[in-house]
């Protein structure tokens, strides 16, 4: 998650938000959301979850924006950029993929070689999977 702190009135809207998109109801799930990232701009989950009722309503455009957000306010979750390289590959947005910085994958490589893991030069299946990444959206 980010360094900003959540006030509880942010804490609320957020778990209200998140019971409305759980019933479906999109357009009150939405409004909340906005309010969340005017108030509080650098949490990550407001855009998640706005990528996520994008993505349901079909609007697969907005849904990519939107988790591009969350993934840069939250850098070191790779669940997150696995995800947007999913979807922008889905998409036929590569371009998406190309612009997220390599940074996840870098603090990766260094966290296994420092833990002693993986192959030869600390190579890790996440690791080479980054690689290929970065070796796919170069091309």
């Amino acid at each position: 998650m980010s360094t900003q702190a959540v006030t509880p009135q942010v804490q609320q809207m957020l778990g209200d938000a998140t019971m409305k998109f759980a019933f479906r109801d999109f357009h009150a799930a939405t409004a909340l959301l906005l309010e969340v990232v005017r108030v509080a701009p650098g949490l990550p989950h407001p855009y998640q979850t706005l990528g996520l009722i994008y993505e349901e309503m079909e609007q697969p455009k907005k849904a990519l924006k939107l988790y591009t957000m969350a993934a840069q306010l939250s850098q070191r979750d790779a669940q997150q950029w696995r995800h947007l390289a999913s979807l922008a590959t889905r998409e036929n947005e590569i371009a998406q993929v190309a612009r997220a910085p390599a940074r996840p994958c870098a603090r990766r490589r260094r966290a296994a070689r420092r833990r002693g893991k993986g192959g030869r030069s600390g190579e890790t299946v996440a690791s080479r999977a980054c690689a290929r990444r970065s070796t796919r959206s170069a091309a």
